[in-house]
């Protein structure tokens, strides 16, 4: 190899990395979290949980012109990536759409923060 495309393909390594690097250290801003569901029983006991994760869920931020859906995974946990802003949020659940606590949340503008919400089942 000529020591040309040496010193091309080495330039090309350095402005790729330095692109990883630059991205890797704007972190965006967005919300993760869980959602769950309950109470799942009308009396809680410290053996069993009175909140659950609800898995495969959709959620719904919805704030001006703007609307982006997520899905949870198995273990009923999200993240989304978010213009800072205030969002009402609710949850699509086997096509039936669930009212979420909290029903509205600010994103940071450069950050993820941490959101748990909650459907409520009515069990009493």
């Amino acid at each position: 190899m000529s020591a040309l495309r040496i010193a091309c393909a080495t330039a090309a390594l350095l402005a790729l990395a330095a692109g990883v690097s630059a991205s890797a250290e704007t972190p965006g801003s967005g919300l993760n979290g869980v959602l769950r569901r309950g109470p799942v029983t009308p009396v809680c006991v410290a053996e069993r949980p009175c909140y659950v994760p609800l898995p495969n869920a959709t959620i719904v931020f919805s704030g001006g012109a703007s609307s982006k859906r997520v899905t949870t995974d198995r273990l009923g946990r999200y993240r989304v990536a978010l213009a800072g802003g205030r969002y009402s949020v609710r949850a699509i659940i086997r096509g039936v759409v669930a009212r979420v606590r909290p029903a509205t949340v600010v994103v940071p503008t450069s950050h993820y923060a941490r959101i748990g919400f909650l459907v409520d089942t009515g069990i009493r």
